[in-house]
């Protein structure tokens, strides 16, 4: 789906899925968008890429406590953080540790 600005009234008016969440992007800033989970629980987050072009994403937070122009400065100071480096996922997701049989 195309991106189109959001507003109070359109992420109010988004019907709830029933069984994935549905994800609204913003036209204003790359990458901000809302999800809408089947419950009706509302989560503002904003989706980047590392700098080994791994897609990540990190949440604001919720609709409720959050009016969309505060989630909107939090994610222009997320990708500005992103930018200069001092968010910095792992490289690698951690692996689980396995007994070989050689060492068993």
């Amino acid at each position: 789906m195309a991106a189109l600005k959001l507003t109070r009234s359109i992420i109010e008016n988004i019907e709830l899925p029933a069984t994935k969440p549905v994800i609204r992007y913003d036209a204003e800033v790359p990458g901000f968008h809302v999800k809408v989970y089947p419950t009706g629980r509302r989560v503002f987050a904003i989706g980047y890429r590392t700098k080994a072009q791994r897609k990540a994403t990190y949440t604001i937070g919720p609709f409720a406590p959050l009016t969309l122009t505060q989630a909107r400065d939090l994610a222009k100071q997320v990708l500005l953080t992103v930018a200069g480096g001092a968010i910095r996922p792992s490289a690698t997701p951690p692996r689980r540790h396995r007994m070989s049989r050689t060492s068993l």
